[in-house]
């Protein structure tokens, strides 16, 4: 099979914000050459319904950890807090915030909740000056 190039266009800056009518993510890029008519500016609209798909693709971009798991992880996003809590389902919800307002939740079932408990006990501990775990990160929360 032979590849199709793929015309990729540089940006130098991006940017997001909402429609007025809440229905549409907003995603400003910022062209490193302008196009024809001089506008560096591209703005698409994502309906609601794809913004996880957005974010997931845009992760999925970056490089990945290696057989490693936590021990190998080429891009760490900084977190500013983190809660957990039971969302309106009943759900475990887990929410971290990150940079620029932003927060990422994720639902856990009852054994990922708790390999993530055992996980942040072993990691707390090794974090500490001379603290010693026998369990190897996984990346596995």
């Amino acid at each position: 099979m032979k590849a199709t190039p793929i015309q990729a266009h540089k940006i130098a800056s991006l940017s997001s914000a909402r429609s007025s009518d809440r229905q549409f993510g907003l995603i400003r890029f910022g062209r490193e050459v302008p196009l024809p008519d001089g506008q560096k500016d591209v703005w698409v609209a994502v309906p609601n319904k794809l913004l996880p798909y957005l974010a997931t693709s845009a992760i999925k971009a970056l490089p990945q950890p290696g057989l490693g798991g936590t021990a190998d992880v080429p891009h760490v996003l900084p977190s500013l807090g983190a809660e957990v809590g039971v969302g309106g389902n009943g759900e475990i919800v887990l929410t971290v915030a990150i940079e620029q307002g932003a927060t990422l939740s994720y639902r856990l079932d009852a054994k990922q909740a708790g390999d993530l408990l055992v996980d942040l006990a072993e990691a707390i501990a090794d974090a500490k000056p001379g603290g010693k775990s026998t369990k190897k990160s996984n990346g596995k929360a």
